[in-house]
């Protein structure tokens, strides 16, 4: 099975500077060159990366929005055909389809390149008898349906066509979009959870999403701020005692103080106040949602765009941090 593999680029996806370099040819290497450099391009030109995945983001409300989300979670769409026959079930193990142990499926579309004599073959997926539906992450099955062209709610048995329509094969092309796991930073896992729940909230514009959406950034965010801080704390060989109090200290306290603390002890430059402010923000509509069950603010696209640019930069943070401190 030949398998192609393409990679996401955002609405808006030129970003290049004054002195001619560009920085969307390689994902993610304008946060990175910004942080090494200290906010400025080896031309001395200041660069501005949180501002850019927001005007991603912002691009396009819905299109936009999740080619932006794919682009900067580092997803890929794996595309492939297959020669299937009508009323068959199949399946396919995902390291068939060569996608990465550890990555979380985002969607599969399938689509039927032809017809046999006026029928239709309609894939449908297969899961388990679960309560909750949950997409298997290690494999996807499939039946091949059979519907007449003017009919398409009326499915056809095996009883009620001929033997040649049956063994006639037609071409069907899978598409499947995944991102691998960065099974290093259990913020990345939240990250890529916050982004599905965005997109679909994108397409359904459903209040369970968004609420999904903004806990789970929350989440990651919170948890790329607070493994930098403990891995601070552990360099300064604190007592039991002092490190748990380190660690009941509230959120807003561990962003604003001990997280530039940790940066200024290991000469990592701080993180950007315009970040902080929206991560901030984010925060305080997470608790919103948990302590009143409401948002503070109506569900605003430009709200949206902000809680997750400054969740993709701070994850992207917490990597370059742990790239240079503690590299592997």
């Amino acid at each position: 099975m030949l398998i192609k593999s393409s990679t996401f680029l955002p609405n808006h996806h030129n970003y290049i500077c004054e002195c001619g370099k560009d920085y969307t040819s390689v994902e993610f290497n304008l946060i990175e060159q910004e942080i090494s450099n200290r906010g400025y391009c080896e031309c001395q030109s200041k660069l501005d990366s949180f501002s850019y995945i927001k005007k991603c983001l912002k691009q396009n409300p819905l299109k936009g929005l999740m080619n932006s989300i794919l682009y900067f979670i580092r997803a890929k769409a794996n595309f492939t055909t297959k020669n299937v026959f009508p009323l068959r079930v199949y399946s396919f193990s995902t390291e068939e389809l060569l996608i990465p142990k550890n990555s979380k499926i985002f969607s599969i579309n399938y689509t039927p390149n032809c017809t046999i004599e006026g029928y239709s073959v309609f894939p449908l997926e297969l899961h388990g008898n679960m309560p909750i539906r949950k997409q298997p992450q290690n494999k996807i099955g499939f039946y091949t349906r059979l519907l007449k062209r003017d009919c398409f709610l009326e499915g056809l048995s095996a009883n009620d066509i001929n033997d040649e329509i049956l063994e006639s094969s037609i071409n069907l092309a899978i598409q499947i979009i995944h991102c691998k796991k960065n099974v290093d930073f259990l913020s990345h896992h939240y990250l890529l959870e916050a982004s599905h729940h965005y997109i679909e909230y994108s397409y359904l514009k459903d209040e369970i999403n968004y609420r999904d959406a903004i806990i789970n950034s929350a989440i990651s965010a919170e948890s790329s701020v607070y493994n930098i801080c403990k891995y601070y704390w552990k360099n300064l060989n604190l007592s039991k005692s002092k490190t748990n109090k380190k660690k009941e200290l509230p959120y807003c306290k561990k962003l604003h103080e001990e997280l530039d603390l940790a940066c200024k002890k290991f000469d990592f430059p701080i993180l950007k106040p315009s970040v902080k402010k929206a991560l901030r923000a984010l925060a305080q509509e997470r608790n919103n949602i948990l302590h009143e069950g409401i948002t503070k603010y109506d569900i605003d696209f430009n709200i949206i765009c902000e809680h997750l640019a400054a969740v993709v930069y701070i994850n992207e943070f917490e990597r370059l941090f742990f790239k240079k401190v503690a590299p592997q």
